[in-house]
C-alpha cells in the first residue's frame, strides 16, 4: 500500500470520527475512544491496523468553547453558526490569493477608524478555532498594522467594526444557490434592502 494511499485512508478515518462527534452531539469529545468500534467495523475494507494508530490521538478543544458563542458577537440576524458556513464557504470557493486581495480593498476602503475598543475573539494564537485558519491567518498579516486585530499569549482578537464588515462582504461573494435555506432568505432579504 502506497503512503499517500495511506494517507488518504487515515483522512477518511477522520472524517468519519469529525462527522459521527458532529451527528452525535459529541462535538466535545476529549479523544476518539468512542468512534474507535466504528473504525474497526470499516476496517477490513482498506487496510488491517490502519486505525489502530488513532486511538490515542487527543483533540484540541476549540478555544473559548465555555463562554456564550464562543465571546464572538455576530452580526444582526445570524448565529455564530451561520457565520462559521460563511467563511467556510468562502475559504472552500476562493484562493488565498484572491482573498488576500478582496480583504485588503475591504479594509483600504473600511470608512471609519480603526479606534474601536470592542474586541471579539476568533481563533487561538495560531489561527486555529472554529473559522478557516487560512482566513484568520490573512486577516491577521492584513489588519495587525491598523491595530484592529490583537494578540495575546492564547487568542486572537479583532475589532467588532471590521469584523462585521468583513462578514457582511463575505456574505455578498456567496452565490445563493450554495446556501442553505435560512441563509438564502437572509441574503435575498440583503438584497432587496429589506
Amino acid at each position: 500500500m502506497t503512503k499517500a494511499k495511506m494517507r488518504n485512508q487515515k483522512a477518511l478515518a477522520q472524517f468519519i470520527y469529525i462527522y459521527w462527534a458532529k451527528t452525535s452531539g459529541r462535538s466535545k469529545l476529549k479523544n476518539i475512544q468512542h468512534v474507535v468500534p466504528l473504525m474497526k467495523s470499516i476496517e477490513h475494507l482498506y487496510h488491517p491496523g490502519l486505525f489502530s494508530s488513532l486511538r490515542n490521538v487527543q483533540c484540541r478543544a476549540l478555544p473559548f468553547d465555555d463562554l456564550d458563542n464562543f465571546g464572538d458577537i455576530p452580526p444582526s440576524g445570524m448565529e455564530v453558526e451561520d457565520v462559521e458556513a460563511i467563511w467556510w464557504f468562502v475559504a472552500s470557493r476562493t484562493s488565498k490569493k484572491h482573498l488576500r486581495a478582496r480583504f485588503k480593498m475591504i479594509v483600504q476602503s473600511y470608512g471609519r477608524p480603526f479606534d474601536c475598543l470592542s474586541y471579539v475573539p476568533i481563533s487561538d494564537n495560531h489561527g486555529r478555532g472554529r473559522y478557516p485558519r487560512g482566513v484568520i491567518l490573512i486577516l491577521k498579516q492584513l489588519l495587525k498594522p491598523h491595530t484592529a486585530i490583537l494578540t495575546s499569549e492564547d487568542a486572537l482578537y479583532i475589532q467588532v467594526g471590521i469584523w462585521h464588515e468583513l462578514i457582511e462582504k463575505a456574505f455578498q461573494w456567496i452565490p445563493t444557490k450554495v446556501l442553505p435555506r435560512h441563509l438564502k432568505a437572509m441574503k435575498l432579504e440583503n438584497d432587496l434592502g429589506m
